[in-house]
């Protein structure tokens, strides 16, 4: 028994790490996350026919990527006026619902070096910091978020050009099928 946990283990992948345990979804937890899903697809449609939103997804994901373009300036983790509307319009989905988010960053291979952003890392972290702060504004609750910097080693493209250093530059609001645990209410002695 011991070498099946080890195995298990080494087969873990990060995202298994940090949800809960690997249980089927039921049909009716398929049909709300498929629902999720033509939901954001439905009322972000504008902006995906603008190419600067994408909407993906699979049994346990649902992935909203955004172009930083639309929602920062360049080299900056401080959200644009157009940033507001479109995060406004994902927590109307994500309100009535208790699914875990994963908040992605994610740059291009130009270096950065200020004072605030040594390199790409922090950069992509801040954007996503930026981003799930705004979220939690907008009724999201905390607990259901989490914050990863991609930096610009998980290209979507090749960075040999603009438009590839476009689609590049995002943050991914990933949404897992996995639900938030509600803590058990605590017991007086």
């Amino acid at each position: 028994q011991s070498e099946n946990v080890i195995e298990t283990e080494a087969g873990s992948t990060q995202e298994d790490i940090s949800l809960p345990q690997n249980q089927p979804a039921t049909e009716q937890e398929k049909r709300e996350f498929t629902q999720l899903y033509q939901n954001l697809s439905q009322s972000l449609q504008q902006l995906i026919q603008a190419g600067v939103v994408e909407v993906r997804g699979n049994e346990d994901w649902i992935e909203v990527d955004m172009r930083s373009g639309l929602l920062f300036e360049s080299g900056s983790d401080v959200l644009g006026v157009s940033a507001e509307p479109l995060l406004s319009e994902i927590t109307n989905s994500l309100k009535d619902n208790t699914n875990l988010l994963r908040i992605r960053g994610y740059t291009d291979d130009q270096s950065i070096e200020t004072d605030r952003f040594p390199s790409n890392w922090e950069l992509a972290s801040a954007r996503a910091v930026a981003v799930v702060r705004s979220l939690q504004r907008f009724g999201v609750t905390p607990q259901r978020m989490a914050v990863e910097g991609f930096g610009e080693f998980n290209p979507i493209a090749g960075n040999d050009s603009e438009e590839g250093r476009a689609r590049n530059r995002r943050v991914v609001l990933a949404i897992s099928r996995f639900h938030q645990l509600t803590a058990a209410p605590a017991t007086t002695a």
